[in-house]
């Protein structure tokens, strides 16, 4: 079996805010694989944003090691570590230079970090633009003069420039219009079919999640509670959390993003779990005393990983969180 392309392994990250330490990433692992697609999941706060970030090397972990084919992506130098992890950031316009058009901001990786010279710059954001549906006039265009969707496939087309490994994206859909993202997601499926390219996507979209991801990481409070194939993941979900927020995603009156205030046991409980505590205890409907006073390892199942004490019990039904 080959190697996977990405090995993250028991990372974590703390940050201090005031005089609180906040554990954004908590020994999280997972692997991903050449053209694969791996989708971040979970509510506001959960430590996506902060762990895509890590992969991508703009935040190093206090803990954990990430290999690139390999190697551990600290020991690249920065340069080359920039062509192979691309990272498309939540709001793509504010990534543009407003006094800068939109091709100059193309060509100046190419120039940087890839050496080209003007004319072979040129024709790489060329290629770029028409890889992703754009006129070549859009080049000229200055970012307010572009529409949302213009943009986004402009920010895909940046990442995809330095023909990278991987491409990690924060939202790439949420401030879309629903027909644009459509166009969005098709157009990121045939890039991959295209090139090969694997992208870890964060999204709070789970219909988007399950039309374009391979696998699943599901967090909550910086731990991946579950993962694994989409469709085992959505097809059969075992944590109460991911059931939680699969159940929500089917009611169109609530925003995906706002998952937690409509949970009555989440509003009433805020997160004060101890250090040793199952992270979800205080918000699980079949949590017990064992959960508050020790917390689970990942227990690996048919074609799920899961945290949790019961995850035996739920995969059987044993147990029904919602009872």
């Amino acid at each position: 079996m080959n190697a996977p392309l990405l090995n993250a392994a028991s990372l974590s990250k703390t940050f201090q805010i005031k005089d609180r330490l906040i554990r954004a990433v908590n020994k999280v692992s997972f692997q991903l694989s050449a053209g694969e697609t791996l989708a971040i999941v979970g509510d506001t706060g959960s430590g996506k944003s902060t762990l895509a970030r890590i992969i991508t090397g703009l935040v190093r972990p206090d803990e954990g090691q990430i290999l690139l084919n390999s190697k551990d992506i600290f020991s690249y130098p920065i340069g080359l570590l920039r062509q192979k992890i691309r990272y498309i950031a939540q709001d793509p316009r504010s990534s543009f230079s407003p006094a800068v058009p939109v091709g100059e901001t193309l060509r100046l990786p190419l120039i940087h970090l890839l050496k080209l010279n003007a004319n072979q710059a040129n024709e790489r954001v060329k290629d770029a633009l028409q890889q992703v549906g754009l006129d070549q006039e859009v080049a000229h265009f200055y970012p307010h003069m572009l529409s949302g969707g213009q943009i986004q496939r402009l920010a895909i087309a940046r990442a995809l420039l330095t023909k990278p490994d991987i491409v990690v994206a924060d939202e790439p859909l949420s401030a879309l219009d629903v027909s644009i993202q459509a166009q969005i997601l098709n157009l990121l499926l045939k890039l991959q079919r295209e090139t090969n390219v694997s992208f870890l996507i964060v999204s709070h979209n789970l219909q988007t999640v399950y039309q374009i991801a391979h696998k699943v990481l599901v967090m909550y409070q910086g731990v991946v509670v579950e993962q694994g194939a989409v469709d085992a993941v959505f097809a059969h979900p075992v944590h109460p959390y991911t059931r939680f927020i699969l159940e929500l995603a089917t009611r169109p009156d609530i925003e995906q993003s706002q998952w937690r205030r409509h949970s009555p046991v989440m509003a009433a409980n805020p997160d004060t779990a101890s250090e040793n505590a199952c992270v979800y205890v205080n918000c699980c409907p079949i949590a017990t005393p064992k959960c508050g006073a020790e917390r689970p390892r990942e227990m690996h199942l048919d074609q799920q990983w899961v945290h949790c004490h019961y995850a035996q019990e739920l995969e059987n039904d044993l147990v029904n969180p919602d009872q």
